[in-house]
Formats: C-alpha cells, sequence, structure tokens
C-alpha cells in the first residue's frame, strides 16, 4: 500500500514540475461567484524544484446562511483536490491518498470552505482548482438537485424506505408527468470546441405537492477557456395556475431562481432548464472534423475504448 502512494505522490510531483515550467514559475489564480455572490478564490504556488504546492483559499467568503456551504466542512475540499490532480495526471494511477502528500492546503476559517458546526453545506471547488491549472472549462459547479413529496410512508407499507426509481418508471411510480425531456439547443459556449448543450426537463404534478429545488449557475454563467465562449446560465420556472375572478385559469411563469421551495396544485408544472463553456477560439469547426482519427472509435473494440475511458476518470 505505501508503494502505491507513493507512486501516486511521484506521479503529483511530476505533473508539478511540468505545470511550473509552462508556466515559468507563475502563481496560478482563479476565482469564482456562487448564485449569491460569494466567491470562491484559491491562489497555487508551486515549487519546481520539490514538485510541491500550496493550494491557498485565501479570499474565499464567508459561510452562508443556507444550503450552499461546502458539505462535510474540509473534506469536500480535498476530495476536490485529489479529484482535480488525478484528473490532470496521464499516467495510469489509482486515486489513492498518495497523490495529497505533495499539497499543503490552506482554508480559512469560518469560510465557505471551512464553516462552523451549525452551518449548512454543498460546493463550486472543482471549477476553480481546473480553472486555475487552465484544463477545463465550466462543468461541475452546476447544481440541478429537485425533491418533492406529499407526506411520509404509504398506508399499509413497512418498507418504503427512501427507494430511487429509473426513468422508465418515473410517471408509473410518481404523480407527476413528464412532459418534456430534451436538449436544450445552443444551451453550450461556442469555441473551436463547444461546449455541450444541457437539457430541458418539464415536470406536472397530478397531485398537491411540496417542491424544492436546489442549483447553481442561475446567475454566473459557466465560463469558457482560451477565447472560448460561456454557456447559457440555468434556468427554474414554475407554472402556476392562478383561478382568476370570472372563474377562469391563468397560467402565470415565475423564475424560482437558483433556490427555493413551494407549494403547488395539481396540474401545475416545473420547468429545469441545466445550463450547458467552449473551449477556443472561434474557428473552422469542420477542419477539426478533419482533422479527428475516425479509426479510434473502433481500434481495440467499442467495449475496449469505453472501458479505457472510464478507468482514465478513476
Amino acid at each position: 500500500m505505501h508503494h502505491i502512494q507513493d507512486n501516486a505522490g511521484l506521479s503529483v510531483r511530476n505533473l508539478l514540475k511540468d505545470v511550473s515550467q509552462r508556466f515559468a514559475g507563475q502563481e496560478l489564480s482563479a476565482i469564482d461567484y456562487m448564485d449569491d455572490g460569494s466567491p470562491i478564490q484559491l491562489n497555487i504556488s508551486i515549487d519546481g524544484d520539490k514538485g510541491e504546492a500550496i493550494f491557498d483559499f485565501e479570499g474565499t467568503g464567508p459561510e452562508v446562511y443556507g444550503i450552499a456551504t461546502s458539505m462535510h466542512r474540509r473534506l469536500v475540499t480535498y476530495s476536490a483536490i485529489i479529484y482535480c490532480l488525478r484528473c490532470l495526471i496521464s499516467a495510469d494511477i489509482p486515486l489513492n491518498q498518495g497523490c495529497l502528500k505533495p499539497i499543503h492546503v490552506r482554508i480559512p476559517p469560518g469560510s465557505l470552505l471551512s464553516p462552523s458546526e451549525s452551518a449548512a453545506v454543498s460546493q463550486r471547488v472543482t471549477d476553480v482548482i481546473l480553472r486555475c491549472f487552465q484544463a477545463c472549462a465550466a462543468s461541475q459547479g452546476d447544481t440541478n438537485n429537485l425533491t418533492f413529496g406529499f407526506g411520509g410512508n404509504m398506508p399499509g407499507e413497512t418498507e418504503m424506505k427512501g427507494v430511487g426509481y429509473y426513468e422508465t418508471v418515473f410517471e408509473r411510480r410518481y404523480p407527476v408527468i413528464l412532459q418534456e425531456f430534451s436538449l436544450r439547443p445552443n444551451s453550450g459556449g461556442n469555441g473551436q470546441h463547444r461546449g455541450g448543450d444541457g437539457v430541458v426537463r418539464d415536470i406536472e404534478f397530478r397531485i398537491p405537492v411540496q417542491v424544492s429545488i436546489l442549483s447553481e449557475r442561475r446567475v454566473y454563467h459557466p465560463y469558457g477557456l482560451e477565447g472560448g465562449e460561456d454557456a447559457q446560465c440555468g434556468q427554474n420556472i414554475w407554472v402556476r395556475r392562478v383561478k382568476k375572478q370570472d372563474g377562469s385559469w391563468e397560467t402565470r411563469y415565475i423564475n424560482l431562481g437558483a433556490k427555493n421551495s413551494v407549494q403547488m396544485q395539481a396540474g401545475e408544472r416545473i420547468i429545469i432548464r441545466t445550463p450547458g463553456g467552449g473551449w477556443g477560439q472561434i474557428g473552422d469547426q469542420s477542419q477539426l472534423i478533419q482533422e479527428k482519427d475516425h479509426r479510434r472509435a473502433w481500434r481495440g473494440g467499442s467495449i475496449a475504448n469505453n472501458t479505457a475511458t472510464q478507468e482514465a476518470s478513476m
């Protein structure tokens, strides 16, 4: 086990030495903002000779009154760091504690990333770390957590505890109608490598329910890199039915913002539009298509290729 961790630590040291050389020994820095305006700031100082780095989150905003503080306090920050380092290493190494041996982390106490015992909790750290290394456009900081309910266990049931279902039985198991589940056209940022589009999910409720949405990237756009354009922001829309004085019904579209909880009546809907950043100056994308190695899809077989892709992210 020690040899595995030592090998992981060596791989990270080699990565940091390479990054230090690529950026001419400069300090790396990045800042991103939660939808409530809270900043997450990171400065990375790299010792190119030793292959060590200091991840300093000084400048990060204070803990917030709500559900946006980092879960399990400092642990999520360490998890984000080790995840990003593993993504940046091209060598085939297992994910383990050794990746953090050359890393020294400084997190201001009482901040968004190290709240007090009673503070509530979520995260945006991964985007900030990858932005420091100029490695990836915004993709990890988006959250689209929807919950709804109308009570506890069903009458006469004894074993229904937190059961989850596949999309194919969504309407059968829950009092909902999935009106739409589709790609959100042109929501990804334009660039030499276009960002992926988000999705549209339109859910109608057949009975009165309490609906809560916890999401991000509804105010600040997912950013692009190297000249790539930003992606569109996400949206959470409450399609509300209001009875008028003459007895007719009026449909109103209400923006719920990033985080909210409302009581919805039967026939009302929530429309969730997730955000799609691009990479690189906008150019001739047809040239990129011509440069692609079309043999890559079948070289070694599709299963082997899919397995290699999955293992690369572990």
